[in-house]
Formats: structure tokens, sequence, C-alpha cells
């Protein structure tokens, strides 16, 4: 930079000079979310995370980490455990569909009915 510095006169050197200056503004009141990889200016980020030197996240990323967690902590409460943990889950699966009703393959409309009310009133 300083070579071509040194070949540049007066007033492209000026120009020049003032764009750095001004990039280096703009990227002063800015900051890299660490989660989201954009740059983004300090009114996005919370004081807390603006002072901290890595790991910085904006206001967003925060938010939907927050809401990412509540949603986990509500499906341990409900389901006594976390998405991931819980194993597939027989009555969804389409293989598996007329061993659940607990019904053959060549029954009936009227006796998938009747299985499928009666497991529903017992779950």
């Amino acid at each position: 930079l300083d070579l071509l510095m040194s070949e540049l006169e007066g007033k492209e050197r000026e120009i020049i000079i003032s764009q750095v200056r001004e990039a280096a503004k703009q990227k002063a009141n800015k900051r890299m979310c660490e989660t989201c990889s954009e740059w983004k200016p300090r009114n996005d980020f919370g004081q807390n995370q603006w002072k901290r030197t890595n790991g910085s996240r904006c206001k967003e990323c925060m938010k939907r980490e927050e809401e990412e967690r509540k949603y986990l902590e509500d499906h341990k409460r409900m389901y006594g455990q976390l998405p991931e943990e819980m194993e597939d889950d027989v009555y969804t699966s389409q293989a598996n569909l007329y061993e659940t009703l607990q019904l053959t393959d060549d029954a009936s409309q009227e006796d998938i009915k009747k299985s499928y009310r009666k497991l529903a009133i017992k779950h």
C-alpha cells in the first residue's frame, strides 16, 4: 500500500486516503455477528455483546437462540425428553401402520376406522 501511495500524487492520494479513513470509520461502528457471520451496526448488538471482543451475537441471533432454548425446554417438560432423544414414533411410520392398528393387510375401511378410534381413545 505504501508503494502504491508513493506513486500517487496530489488529489488522487487525498481521495484514496479519505476513502480508507471512511472505510475504517464505518468498520469501527460495525462488528461481525459470530452466529450469522454478517457485519452489523452497533445498534444491532446488545450493550454487553458489543463490549465482548469475541463471540459477539446480534440481537436477532440472540432472539432466535432464546426461542430455540424455550422450545426445547417446553418440549422436554411436555414429553420428558428432547426431540433428538425421542425414538421414531411407531404411529407415524408408514411401514408399521397396519401393525400399529393391529390389523392385517386385507382389513376393510370399517375395521381401520374402528381400530384407529380405539387407539385414539386409549392414547
